[in-house]
């Protein structure tokens, strides 16, 4: 769904062709006069709303910032970076879900707990070994 504030967005963007004039979201928060805190904002308003965005192929690159595709290469680097984000972001996950049954809590749908999850969670925090993690 796009926004006011997408739209926004989309303006600042649409005039970044190529990566050499990405724009960081600290400096599209200053452009458009919001406070710095909101980058993370900026960069899901971008996520959630670039696919809207008519003629536009808008790309990131780890240290470059968002930007216009305007060569092949350009458009590559990009899917090859979201490609290793979600790797990374995959084997996070997976040593969070083992982290995770060490400690008996099941995820992945249906009830984890017998007695609900609060009080699973609850009982998992108060052990010995959740609290002080270095002790195995």
């Amino acid at each position: 769904m796009k926004t006011g504030e997408g739209d926004r967005i989309y303006e600042i963007i649409r005039g970044r062709r190529g990566r050499d004039q990405a724009i960081s979201s600290y400096q599209i928060c200053l452009a458009l006069g919001w406070p710095p805190a909101r980058e993370r904002a900026v960069r899901q308003i971008i996520s959630d709303e670039s696919m809207l965005w008519p003629g536009l192929l808008v790309c990131s690159v780890a240290g470059a910032g968002f930007f216009c595709a305007t060569t092949c290469e350009e458009a590559f680097a990009c899917e090859t970076w979201l490609r290793e984000s979600r790797d990374r972001a995959q084997g996070k996950l997976d040593a969070f879900t083992a982290q995770c049954r060490k400690l008996g809590l099941r995820l992945g749908g249906g009830e984890p707990f017998a007695g609900g999850v609060r009080e699973g969670i609850a009982k998992i925090i108060a052990t010995k070994d959740f609290l002080e993690p270095n002790n195995h």
